[in-house]
């Protein structure tokens, strides 16, 4: 905990910086606040964890409006300094947790991993916690499964654990739909760590992936209530 609060500090207050020119920069430092925290004083950590609650504070006011503050994530918890936590139900019933951070553009990789399912019947995606490693998702004619500490190329060399999730991709998906539609420009900054960023840009395209994904989910429970349908004739 403390090791978090410490890089979390040196990060953001970083990040709010108009004065840094790119997220490489923030990265190396970060890499020096961890190689050296075992030498920053008591009273430092007490200082940064201070600024860093009233970050969290001011941040969690800005730009929200109340209906937001109250709106829980599905699949995905609200961004918060470039972090998230993914959150999936197992087969078995055991709930698991994933911290994924701003490594990977995990908005728009899920997006573009269930577009993909729904052209092919098959796809995956890979999510970055940093220290705590790479996940996939694994999207398969008709079953979700997760793999975590797993990276793509171990779950194709079937050397990764896999676990079947209880929900369906189709589900899954209209879980994504729901924590991502109305709220682009709020998952957008989860992105943008640099100055070099073009907002607009990352804002747009998510809302077309956005787009692509919501006639996915459409067109997926379209076809099933048909079936059922069928079914009970």
């Amino acid at each position: 905990m403390l090791k978090d609060k410490v890089n979390a500090y040196v990060t953001f207050k970083l990040v709010d910086d108009p004065q840094i020119p790119s997220r490489e920069k923030i990265a190396a430092i970060r890499m020096v606040a961890d190689e050296s925290l075992e030498y920053v004083d008591e009273a430092y950590v007490r200082k940064a964890f201070i600024w860093l609650c009233d970050y969290a504070s001011h941040a969690s006011k800005r730009g929200m409006n109340p209906d937001e503050k109250k709106r829980s994530g599905r699949m995905l918890s609200s961004p918060q300094y470039g972090w998230c936590t993914m959150s999936l139900l197992l087969a078995d019933g055991r709930l698991m947790r994933k911290a994924c951070s701003y490594v990977t553009y995990v908005p728009m990789e899920l997006c573009e991993c269930f577009i993909k399912y729904g052209e092919e019947n098959h796809a995956m995606c890979e999510v970055d916690g940093e220290s705590s490693g790479t996940a996939v998702l694994v999207l398969d004619n008709g079953v979700a499964y997760f793999c975590n500490d797993a990276d793509i190329e171990s779950v194709k060399s079937g050397e990764a654990d896999i676990e079947k999730l209880k929900s369906t991709p189709q589900e899954l998906a209209r879980d994504l739909l729901y924590d991502l539609k109305g709220r682009e420009g709020e998952w957008c900054q989860f992105q943008a760590i640099g100055p070099e960023d073009d907002i607009e840009k990352l804002k747009a395209d998510l809302e077309y992936s956005v787009g692509k994904l919501e006639d996915y989910v459409n067109r997926a429970f379209s076809e099933k209530d048909d079936k059922d349908e069928k079914k009970s004739v």
